[in-house]
């Protein structure tokens, strides 16, 4: 509880370690994500005004931060950040102030737009495991906070729809019930 949102994601551009600063990039972003539905969903349970506080600045610190390939974030780190300023802004309705809503929503539309081609193109790939379910589901639940907000949400609804009918629900489990990828 005591940890305070980073200023920007954590970079070593110079590491020597393979995929250090993709790895940088998707923890930071997998905690980041963890503590802003989880927050905000302590404050909607419990009404503690200490949780809406750290809800609202991890959610607003995370939806500043840069997005690109120059920090390596990729999809996998991408639509988890969508996932988590859906809900954020679901259960801290009323909370935010309309420019606050409009800066997290900016982002998570630019997020959406950006990564909606490799949605696209991979729409009715049979492939249904692991990845298949994170990266889709993640992005569906985002394009439903969408619905009536942006006019391309229904499109990625459908998509995403498309893409767990072809793929993830026929081919995400093996024959004992066990992921698709072990």
């Amino acid at each position: 509880a005591p940890r305070r949102p980073w200023r920007r994601v954590p970079e070593r551009p110079d590491s020597p370690h393979p995929y250090h600063q993709l790895y940088l990039t998707l923890y930071t972003g997998m905690q980041a994500t963890a503590l802003i539905e989880h927050y905000a969903f302590a404050w909607r349970i419990t009404g503690d005004a200490r949780w809406l506080r750290r809800a609202k600045g991890w959610l607003l610190a995370a939806s500043g931060w840069e997005r690109s390939d120059r920090v390596e974030e990729h999809f996998y780190t991408a639509n988890r950040y969508m996932q988590a300023f859906a809900l954020g802004l679901d259960l801290l309705a009323g909370e935010l102030s309309g420019a606050e809503e409009d800066r997290v929503t900016d982002c998570l539309i630019g997020l959406m737009k950006r990564w909606w081609p490799d949605v696209e193109a991979n729409r009715h790939s049979p492939d249904g495991r692991h990845h298949a379910v994170v990266d889709n589901g993640h992005f569906g639940v985002a394009a439903l906070h969408l619905l009536g907000k942006c006019s391309d949400a229904p499109a990625w609804v459908e998509a995403v729809i498309d893409r767990f009918r072809g793929g993830v629900m026929p081919n995400g489990c093996g024959k004992d019930g066990e992921p698709g990828d072990g």
